[in-house]
């Protein structure tokens, strides 16, 4: 077993570690990449470069190393190594890009040839020989041949910040990112977070047991997932999924952020192994026991509007605000503090809400009506009560809130509304009136002024009552709108009929 540390590179041969000096060839630099070709070359990745082992993994002697300087990406920080099937090693540096090596021949690439991001941090190769890359800020990219093909939030990938990549037995494609595990499958994405039951988001490492359960490694420590429940789950056949998560309480110490590649690794014998902070860990899934015990679940308090009901039978609340808390918890003698639960409050929650650890549920506001609460648990290994524990709860409603008080509302406002039409229209009916009665007051003086005011048709003046005639036009037409039927005055005769003794006459 290759061990990399931040002071070089370690052997273990029967339970004894062998370190790697610099008189084998190797500077006491953190290894961060190691890998191994047909041929049987250990290929290792450091911050101070590439390295080459000069021959082959051997009992009783450590190997000697040579450094690769083809190009000068090959002298910077080496991330991630992987060894392809057609006898090339492809490298992924911090910040140069990608370096593919082959027949001791190397070729750089780049954003110029297609690469996405020059800041690798995975690499795995496909069954049909297609190279998947995992960058550190731009998505993932696949290399078929010499062309890259980008994938990134915008095709459903949880992020573009890539961590690791892993190809599980059946050829399918793992993508960890830094929020949530990525399924690639038949051209698309699905995604896997702690709201679906993930122990964490922000996943290092992925590695697959005998039993195809994928292993994983996070900042909280190391937890496994059945990858059949991953996949009913991505495939919409499942809500949620099962982690079984291991700690201090199971020897692991110090997993923590440990960011290169692989960080974990199954050896021949079925054991996984795990790169920690603190040193090397390992588990034999064929050793570890399952608690089978479903953990009894308890109702433990309920609480509305600051005042306590017993949690049992029915509960019935006089009107309040509608705050309601539901204390719970589940009886487990292994590992009581992985004791997860779920519930639902029915007639407000559509579906389960994962609880987590936490022992009570809250709500705000809720509407008067009757609900009926329901939790369950599962124990550390994932074995739910299915069964739980329920209670009734009826929240009583304040006198506007009741449907009485709802329709001697509505009947108010369809009688005000009735009341105001009634009101407008007796207001436009009077106006009406109104207007009525002025339109013929202002007839009955246009009447008697053409009946009494008579004109002349061309000098426009009216006749008095003593018989001189007056321009008074202009006083009439200002204080009426009357157009009158025009006679002539003696004068207007005198002048237009010279000739007439007689003529027309007003």
């Amino acid at each position: 077993m290759w061990i990399g540390t931040r002071k070089g590179l370690s052997a273990l041969r029967a339970n004894r570690i062998e370190i790697c000096t610099a008189a084998n060839g190797l500077p006491e630099r953190p290894v961060s990449a190691i890998a191994q070709d047909r041929q049987g070359v250990l290929w290792v990745g450091s911050e101070a470069g590439l390295f080459r082992s000069l021959d082959v993994p051997a009992a009783g002697r450590m190997l000697r190393f040579r450094p690769v300087r083809d190009l000068p990406a090959l002298s910077t920080h080496v991330r991630v190594l992987c060894a392809g099937r057609d006898d090339s090693l492809w490298v992924g540096t911090d910040l140069n890009g990608l370096v593919r090596i082959r027949q001791g021949r190397a070729r750089a690439f780049g954003p110029r040839e297609g690469l996405p991001h020059n800041a690798v941090r995975a690499l795995v190769e496909d069954r049909d020989g297609t190279l998947w890359i995992g960058t550190k800020a731009e998505g993932l990219a696949s290399l078929k041949g010499e062309r890259f093909t980008r994938y990134s939030t915008r095709n459903g990938l949880s992020s573009d910040a890539v961590q690791s990549l892993y190809l599980d037995s059946d050829g399918e494609l793992w993508i960890s990112t830094r929020d949530g595990l990525n399924r690639y499958r038949d051209g698309r994405f699905a995604v896997c977070t702690v709201r679906d039951g993930l122990f964490s988001n922000h996943v290092y490492g992925i590695v697959e047991d005998n039993d195809h359960t994928l292993w994983m490694t996070c900042s909280r420590g190391i937890f496994k997932v059945p990858r059949a429940r991953l996949r009913d789950l991505t495939d919409g056949k499942a809500r949620s999924v099962i982690s079984t998560a291991y700690g201090r309480e199971h020897g692991v110490s110090g997993a923590g952020a440990v960011g290169h590649q692989p960080v974990c690794w199954k050896s021949t014998d079925g054991r996984i192994w795990f790169a920690t902070l603190t040193g090397l860990a390992v588990v034999d899934p064929a050793t570890i026991s399952t608690n089978r015990r479903a953990p009894p679940v308890h109702l433990e308090s309920v609480r509305i509007d600051d005042r306590d009901f017993p949690p049992h039978g029915a509960v019935t609340a006089s009107p309040g605000e509608g705050d309601l808390v539901v204390g719970f918890t589940a009886l487990s003698f292994v590992a009581p503090e992985k004791v997860r639960f779920k519930y639902r409050l029915e007639g407000f929650d559509q579906d389960w809400r994962d609880g987590g650890t936490n022992r009570e549920a809250h709500y705000t506001n809720l509407r008067p009506g009757r609900y009926h609460f329901r939790v369950t648990a599962c124990n550390n290994d994932g074995v739910w009560n299915e069964s739980g524990v329920a209670v009734s709860i009826e929240l009583q409603p304040h006198f506007y809130q009741t449907i009485w008080f709802y329709g001697l509302c509505v009947l108010f406002i369809a009688l005000a509304g009735a009341a105001t039409q009634r009101v407008r229209v007796v207001r436009l009916m009077a106006r009406e009136r109104e207007l009525g009665e002025r339109v013929q007051e202002a007839l009955a003086d246009i009447k008697i002024l053409r009946g009494l005011l008579p004109i002349c048709a061309s000098c426009k003046k009216i006749r008095d009552d003593s018989g001189y005639w007056k321009q008074m036009e202009t006083y009439i037409h200002e204080h009426s709108e009357a157009n009158f039927s025009h006679g002539i005055c003696p004068d207007c005769l005198r002048r237009l009929y010279p000739d007439s003794t007689t003529g027309p006459s007003s």
